[in-house]
């Protein structure tokens, strides 16, 4: 009789821990799905901060392709310039 009563003991305590984790489960399931459903309040400000930085980062490129093209433009005709000081000095 003590075996068996120790097995179901064990069985009782078991399934108490069962009935437990499956009740924090429950619980926090339930956290989880109410926290989802929150906007948190800094998310309107981080949304108006990220559409302003895409704003900002396309003006970027676009001064910094502007910015490439023109000091490229300078090299080419300073390279003219330079080439046609040669010409004229070995006249």
């Amino acid at each position: 009789h003590s075996l068996q009563q120790s097995l179901e003991s064990d069985e009782r305590v078991l399934k108490e821990q069962i009935d437990k984790a499956e009740a924090d489960l429950e619980r926090t399931s339930k956290r989880l799905e109410s926290l989802d459903n929150i906007r948190p309040a800094f998310m309107e400000e981080f949304d108006e901060l990220e559409k302003e930085l895409k704003v900002q980062y396309e003006i970027f490129v676009t001064r910094f392709r502007n910015l490439h093209y023109l000091e490229n433009e300078l090299d080419i005709i300073k390279k003219a310039e330079k080439e046609n000081q040669v010409e004229r000095e070995k006249a």
